[in-house]
């Protein structure tokens, strides 16, 4: 059975790090990250619009997922960025015609306060270490908060694109039935 999860949430929020605890817990479970791949291009997750570095690094992910996908029994996680719901729908058609068996969403459902915290660990975009003035954390905290609301208000099964979808806390101990879709 070919089975691809698709990582939602806001950026901060345990995705990635979560994906990684999954796969060293179940090594026949592989990753593709969008992140992972801008990171082996430039550098940096962080990529100028006008780069055509995100165009690149989209093409990189498809060729990766279905050279994985060439494998009839296999478990994919999907970590890659997807705010808006047209772009989650043209993921999982894109994933589709790969001619998966089921397609699964894990919801991020960090909490707040957490999801915060962790977006001050990473550095901001051009700075070695992270500064804050009172106004930039003011600012970030503002911003965190808003995306993470707009995720956390998303009813995915409504967007009839998922098969599967399954609400994570990564603050939780990972599910000994992770992989049960």
């Amino acid at each position: 059975m070919r089975r691809v999860i698709l990582t939602v949430g806001p950026q901060c929020a345990g995705k990635s790090t979560f994906a990684q605890s999954v796969v060293r817990a179940h090594p026949d479970v592989h990753i593709v990250s969008r992140d992972a791949i801008l990171m082996e291009l430039c550098g940096s997750i962080y990529a100028d619009a006008y780069s055509g570095t995100h165009e690149a690094a989209w093409d990189i992910l498809w060729r990766k997922l279905a050279a994985r996908l060439e494998n009839p029994d296999v478990t994919i996680i999907l970590d890659a960025w997807n705010g808006p719901p047209e772009e989650r729908v043209r993921i999982a058609q894109k994933v589709r015609e790969m001619r998966v068996d089921c397609l699964a969403a894990w919801h991020f459902v960090t909490p707040l306060d957490t999801n915060i915290a962790w977006s001050f660990d990473r550095k901001p975009i051009e700075c070695k270490k992270p500064i804050y003035t009172a106004y930039a954390r003011e600012q970030r905290i503002g911003t965190c908060t808003r995306i993470h609301g707009l995720f956390a208000a998303l009813h995915l099964q409504e967007e009839g694109v998922f098969d599967v979808v399954r609400h994570i806390n990564p603050c939780d101990p990972v599910p000994s039935d992770i992989l049960a879709l």
